[in-house]
């Protein structure tokens, strides 16, 4: 029996990634769903109520169509989004338009009682070192299959986007918009961490810093593999390039990943003397 097909009027957006994860749903429905175990609710909302979208998480599966028709109903224009939360604590909320671009805003920041370290801990619970690749793999892959779109993001906290995303060709440019919001939120994990569940001693310091050099070189090698470049600019200078075409100056250790620390050093002081001026 064939499937009907979808409104006619679905977003591009809501299409392609209903049928992204639909096309991958191997990969990436058991990561949702580690996430749903550890009692993180997915909920879309719009001016008629609230629904929790846990319930609906093998539609995308089973029938990417009423996955598209669902999901539409949760856009920008019809006065929605979705909501990420744990034990009634709004994390991220996400709003997305008809076009090829959405924003990310993180209320969890914006909540002086927010309870970071149980966050971590259920987020670190859920999740195994090899989610990561797989994670990796599947955003890679979603940037491959907008290229030649006007794809774009933007990250907010207290009403300020502070970070913006943009495809051009096949170079992703992520722009530091704000870095007095980003060195706030900075602070703000500094304070409300709980640091012991990433180390405890000076061997899981050890640890941690071996797995963020496999992170770095995880990345530079799927994006590279993908025939894909990330960039990151702070104050219109790339500080950080990584994947196809990118010479790196950290050795192999890092794979294809360049970072200008002399200039992150300079830009990031220049911010915080103007912050206390």
């Amino acid at each position: 029996m064939s499937r009907p097909a979808p409104s006619p009027d679905i977003e591009p957006m809501v299409r392609y990634f209903c049928e992204f994860v639909n096309g991958r749903h191997r990969q990436i429905i058991p990561l949702v769903r580690k996430l749903f175990d550890a009692d993180f609710i997915l909920s879309g909302v719009n001016g008629a109520g609230e629904v929790n979208l846990n319930d609906h998480l093998y539609e995308m599966r089973d029938d990417v169509c009423a996955a598209m028709e669902r999901l539409s109903r949760y856009c920008r224009s019809c006065d929605g989004y979705i909501r990420l939360s744990l034990a009634e604590q709004t994390l991220i909320r996400l709003l997305f338009d008809a076009d090829w671009r959405f924003e990310l805003r993180l209320d969890l920041f914006d909540n002086p009682r927010a309870d970071l370290g149980a966050v971590q801990r259920r987020a670190l619970s859920a999740y195994e070192a090899d989610d990561l690749d797989t994670i990796l793999e599947a955003a890679a892959g979603f940037v491959d299959g907008v290229v030649g779109k006007d794809f774009g993001y933007e990250l907010s906290a207290a009403d300020k986007p502070f970070l913006r995303g943009h495809l051009a060709g096949r170079t992703i440019t992520i722009s530091m918009v704000n870095l007095a919001t980003y060195l706030r939120l900075l602070l703000f994990f500094m304070r409300k961490s709980d640091l012991t569940l990433f180390a405890r001693s000076p061997m899981d310091l050890l640890r941690l810093l071996e797995e963020l050099q496999n992170f770095f070189r995880s990345m530079a090698d799927t994006f590279e593999e993908q025939n894909l470049t990330i960039e990151v600019e702070m104050e219109r200078q790339v500080v950080y390039r990584c994947g196809k075409g990118v010479k790196p100056n950290f050795g192999s250790r890092f794979g294809a990943t360049s970072i200008q620390l002399d200039a992150l050093a300079r830009i990031l002081a220049a911010t915080v003397k103007r912050r206390g001026e």
